[in-house]
């Protein structure tokens, strides 16, 4: 026991690789001391790669279908373990995510019944239910229903259209700087404050090229060399 034989027990001292050092259980694996010997043992959530507790291997509960998530829930793998998060507006019941009741609102994107129908869910509006004509130039009017929408964030979003939120759809019956259009009657105009410039090209030969049937809509004259312009279709801002 004491390294030159001057105290013996039992003719052998056990040694204690787990507090020693010397055992090669993995980092996270919790090392037993054995009388000659020990074990190495994986916590919950990690798959013992080599069955001896040396790698410990993370399971990931959101793949391979072992979580308790709610089916409407996001499931979110962690070190060990996983989390489940309900959708938004939906009730946690337990709070981990496992039941996710429906909310009690109307989500974005769905219609419901107005009046005396559940609300729109927080941060939605009612938008009506109007749409565009078959030919698009025009909205057909509906009653009786609403659409809840987040009208007003600058995106084009669920349920919306041109007719129920045209803050969001605006539709531009012109065609906007630095795109070309077709020079045919019934083509689309350039927008306001924009003109035609051609569609002419610098050749490699430094001359300008000309083309036909087509015009690129610009702000030419504004002193900048901008959207659609060069030094053949602008050459006072593009010299």
């Amino acid at each position: 026991m004491n390294g030159d034989g001057t105290e013996c027990v039992d003719g052998n001292v056990d040694v204690n690789e787990c507090t020693d050092g010397t055992d090669d259980c993995d980092d996270l694996a919790t090392c037993t001391n054995t009388d000659g010997g020990f074990t190495c043992q994986c916590p919950t959530g990690y798959d013992d790669a080599n069955g001896d507790g040396t790698d410990c291997v993370d399971v990931n509960e959101c793949t391979d279908g072992t979580d308790d998530c709610d089916d409407l829930a996001t499931c979110t793998n962690t070190d060990g373990g996983f989390t489940c998060q309900c959708p938004t507006d939906y009730t946690d019941v337990h709070g981990d995510g496992t039941v996710c009741d429906p909310p009690a609102c109307t989500a974005e994107g769905d219609s419901h019944v107005v009046p005396g129908a559940l609300p729109c869910c927080t941060g939605l509006v009612d938008v009506g239910c109007d749409a565009p004509d078959s030919g698009g130039t025009s909205c057909v009017d509906c009653t009786g229903a609403s659409y809840c929408t987040d009208c007003g964030d600058g995106i084009c979003g669920l349920g919306e259209n041109e007719c129920r939120c045209p803050f969001d759809c605006l539709v531009t019956n012109c065609t906007a700087e630095g795109d070309s259009h077709g020079i045919y009657p019934g083509a689309l105009p350039c927008c306001a404050g924009l003109a035609n410039v051609g569609c002419n090209v610098l050749g490699t030969n430094g001359q300008c090229t000309a083309c036909a049937g087509a015009s690129y809509c610009t702000d030419c004259g504004d002193g900048v060399c901008g959207l659609g312009e060069n030094e053949c279709r602008c050459p006072a801002d593009c010299p």
